[in-house]
């Protein structure tokens, strides 16, 4: 039987075969996108492509693309555990096509992997059409009877991503369920009863914010199909959740619930009694498995639980999944217990989640324990209110008591009341989440970040504040409100005290755009304060964190404002050179490698950007060097103020995430660089003096980082090393020129011993084995060693295994442990007799490295494992003649 992994494999492979570039998963955070919360299908990653604004990878694609619907149009959360396919997360495998071929090739490609790849009958396949599709509906006579195409309208066979987007007719097969598992007879086409495989997208349109229909550049193919429902029909399960893709989460659940998983049913099949209730119970082992695995990826993706945005749908799912695990009888935290089962299902193919799987539970863990500290009290509150209901409805005041105070995200109160059988008022609930906004006035800047109660009362008395700090670096204003931490807004801070300080106009540049905030002193008549930031609050307000040093200041102060000069210009300088990096590696590279991010401060320029992949040694340096001649050529740095439509019409470039107001400015470096940008700049390239990169990083699936340093930072590391080379260079009684000469002899040299010393070892290897084989015991038909062998590399390893296996030739069970500090590794062999007696080398070595602190599997003839305490190795040892003996 095929598992999610060979099928996921085959599809990649079968399109490769056919031209397509094997093209990564996006993240589940969209990085260029903020129309979408979270990235909902394979073609996201392709939209810019498709609307033509940028120029494809290569003529077509495929991919198996992380995706999750929950909040937004796509949502799928309220139908998750009710039904056997609905999902948070999922993953879609897809081809594009970007103009390389269009429906004949689709349309042939789809049929011919899930008739002869997948090896699904076709018999129990039906393809639909849109209306008016004539093209496509004769294609598909070449592969299927015309009876089997049915024609159907705009809802369910023309696909628009959004309101506005790429669009256009589709064509799908699907698969006659009923018939197909043998629940029933094949029947006429009917949309109940058969499932969608696969969404064959011909996208030929761009929908304007008008409706209107604009034809796209080229036209192009998307096509989707759920990774999960073709397992459970390649797997031959009703179910989604039946399949490889959640059994190992469904069974981890029902260890620690210590209540069974019960499987969806037959079609038809009506249960009642003990086993509908047994069922019914399952729903929140189905909630738990989707919902984990949703979490998980879109926390290694870079999103975190928070009251707004997708942070607010991800606190969601996480609680909704906590609240359905205390109706199994799972009563403290443990969601973050999943997280290494999904990590060891889909870790290999995704290891970003590897990596980040401490991270992940940390994340997960905290939030759970937040919440579970409510939860009690407002299941509570919830069950008061609900014997208390008279007309069968839970009032929208009370749901939003239980949102307010107890943390219940509405969809949670739904599902309580759903199961009392009772109902609740959402549109009063939505009346007292207005009326709570109003009173709070916590409105929504344009960045997107909820505006606490004193800041928004303070803009809406102070309004932006003027920055002057352009064209000046001190200046004077005076003070029109005071913050103190932990207090709030007051009328004086003493010396000691820290808060922040509001003045009229400030050359302090506030953190925005990766640019750190300024720092220096605000001074006045009676006190000095020290800046240690400089940040926006709300909207284009600006604080000044401060530190009181000497005296009070009060509102209505006059004071001396003064940034550090220093660290500003070193600022300048890395925000200048991030511009010239951004350019420098689009023309190295392509125009896909886009911003994704960046951090300037004194000390470095960090620059995140999208790519599939590492830029080569080869790339970096043509970067470094390509920055270096537009630094060495002095030309001015020049901005200037305008308009979003004039800016793109000059072809500035800007992120396509950005929020832009209705006055931009914009950055030009000769015809090098044209960005929008409101940062601070240096006046020349001249001034950055030179650019080093430091070093080149992942950050997350399809995003790299680049940290470089200019001037004095780039100086320093100039310094650095060249004491680092002459370092090496006396320790090696060398020039600093001849520095790799030496080190590539002595290298050989070491090679040279090794290959003496490793042929040494071999001999002993040898003996070793065959002092082994002639200690053998004899165990039912089988010659047993288990053996300490001491200190082995893992060559060394190796070898002892073959001369073993030489030895012994048949009829063997061997178990050998080796030890390097207080580390240990395993190796158990299997004869061909001993697998077919029931012995299973994967298992053995698994228990024997479970005793020392490690883990590992393998095949039942081979396997290998790893431990973390020597110490326990006869231990391990005796296990393995324990499990020998027995047989398992």
């Amino acid at each position: 039987m095929l598992t999610s992994l060979d099928i996921r494999e085959r599809f990649r492979k079968y399109f490769v075969s056919k031209g397509h570039l094997a093209a990564e998963s996006s993240p589940v955070i969209p990085q260029d996108d903020p129309t979408l919360l979270f990235t909902n299908a394979g073609m996201n990653q392709f939209k810019n492509v498709f609307i033509g604004i940028q120029q494809p990878p290569a003529p077509c694609a495929t991919s198996c693309q992380k995706s999750i619907r929950a909040g937004g149009k796509h949502n799928d959360l309220d139908n998750v555990g009710k039904t056997p396919r609905h999902h948070t997360f999922f993953e879609m495998l897809g081809n594009f096509s970007f103009g390389a071929y269009f429906k004949k090739e689709a349309i042939a490609y789809a049929w011919e992997f899930l008739t002869k790849e997948m090896g699904l009958p076709k018999e129990y396949l039906w393809v639909t059409i849109y209306l008016d599709d004539d093209e496509s509906f004769e294609i598909w006579k070449e592969h299927v009877s015309p009876d089997r195409i049915v024609r159907l309208g705009k809802k369910d066979n023309f696909w628009e991503m959004g309101d506005t987007g790429p669009c256009g007719p589709c064509s799908e097969i699907h698969i006659d369920l009923p018939a197909y598992f043998g629940f029933a007879e094949p029947a006429p086409f009917d949309d109940k009863r058969c499932m969608e495989l696969w969404n064959l997208v011909f996208t030929q349109f761009n929908r304007q914010p008008d409706g209107s229909l604009e034809k796209l550049p080229r036209p192009c193919v998307d096509t989707g199909a759920g990774l999960e429902r073709l397992t459970s029909v390649v797997q031959k399960k009703y179910s989604n959740y039946e399949t490889d893709v959640f059994m190992p989460l469904l069974d981890a659940i029902a260890k620690l619930s210590g209540k069974a998983y019960v499987p969806f049913p037959p079609p038809g099949k009506v249960l009642e009694g003990a086993e509908k209730e047994a069922f019914d119970g399952s729903m929140a082992h189905r909630v738990v498995a989707d919902h984990i695995r949703a979490l998980v990826f879109s926390i290694a993706d870079g999103a975190m639980p928070s009251n707004e945005g997708r942070g607010y749908v991800l606190r969601r799912i996480l609680r909704r999944a906590a609240r359905y695990g205390r109706t199994i009888g799972i009563t403290k935290p443990f969601l973050a217990s999943l997280v290494p089962v999904v990590v060891e299902s889909m870790g290999g193919v995704y290891p970003l989640i590897r990596e980040r799987e401490k991270f992940i539970e940390e994340v997960i863990n905290g939030e759970e324990v937040r919440f579970c500290e409510t939860l009690s009290k407002g299941e509570e509150l919830f069950y008061e209110i609900a014997a208390s209901s008279k007309d069968g409805k839970i009032a929208g005041a009370d749901a939003f008591r239980l949102y307010d105070t107890y943390g219940f995200p509405l969809d949670i109160t739904l599902d309580m009341a759903a199961e009392k059988g009772l109902t609740v008022d959402q549109e009063g609930f939505e009346a007292e989440l207005k009326k709570q906004r109003e009173r709070a006035k916590a409105a929504r800047n344009v960045s997107g970040k909820v505006l606490t109660t004193d800041y928004e009362e303070l803009y809406a008395a102070l309004g932006d504040t003027v920055f002057t700090g352009y064209s000046e670096n001190t200046g004077k204003s005076v003070v029109t409100a005071l913050m103190k931490k932990g207090e709030g807004k007051v009328e004086e801070l003493a010396s000691g005290d820290v808060g922040q300080i509001f003045v009229k106009e400030t050359p302090f540049y506030a953190e925005s755009g990766g640019q750190i905030g300024d720092v220096g002193t605000i001074t006045g008549s009676s006190f000095a304060a020290t800046v240690t930031g400089t940040i926006h609050p709300a909207r284009k307000l600006t604080a000044h964190n401060v530190e009181v040093t000497t005296g009070t200041v009060k509102v209505g102060d006059e004071v001396e404002l003064a940034i550090d000069l220093e660290k500003r210009e070193a600022t300048r300088r890395h925000h200048t050179a991030a511009h010239l990096f951004h350019a420098a590696l689009r023309e190295v590279v392509g125009s896909h490698a886009t911003q994704a991010g960046s951090y300037v401060s004194p000390e470095r320029m960090r620059f995140d950007f999208h790519s599939p992949r590492a830029l080569t040694e080869e790339e970096l340096s043509k970067i470094e060097a390509r920055v270096n001649e537009v630094i060495w050529q002095d030309i001015p740095v020049d901005t200037k103020v305008t308009n979003v439509d004039e800016a793109k019409a000059m072809g500035a470039t800007m992120l396509f995430s950005e929020k832009y107001g209705s006055e931009v400015r914009m950055l030009r470096i000769g015809d090098f660089s044209l960005e929008l940008c409101g940062g601070t700049h240096a006046k020349s390239t001249g001034q950055l003096g030179g650019f080093y990169i430091v070093e080149e990083s992942a950050l997350a699936a399809g995003i790299r980082r680049v940290e470089a340093h200019v001037a004095a930072a780039g100086y320093k590391d100039v310094t650095v090393q060249r004491a680092q080379l002459k370092e090496a260079a006396n320790y090696l009684h060398a020039r600093p020129d001849e520095v790799m000469a030496r080190l590539e002899k002595q290298s050989d040299e070491i090679k040279e011993l090794q290959k003496k010393l490793k042929a040494l070892q071999g001999g002993q290897v040898k003996e070793l084995a065959k002092e082994l084989a002639a200690k053998a015991e004899t165990v039912g038909d089988l010659k047993v060693v288990a053996a300490d062998c001491g200190e082995l590399d893992g060559e060394g390893q190796k070898a002892l295994c073959d001369a073993l296996k030489a030895n012994l030739q048949n009829s063997y069970a061997v178990a050998i442990a080796v030890r390097a500090n207080d580390r240990c590794a395993f190796t158990v062999l299997i004869s061909e007799e001993g697998v077919k007696a029931g012995l299973h080398a994967g298992n053995i070595v698994k228990a024997m490295a479970a005793i020392t602190g490690g883990g590992g599997g393998g095949k039942p003839n081979q396997a290998q494992a790893g431990g973390k305490d020597a110490a326990k190795i006869p231990l391990a040892l005796e296990k393995a003649k324990e499990m020998f003996a027995n047989k398992n």
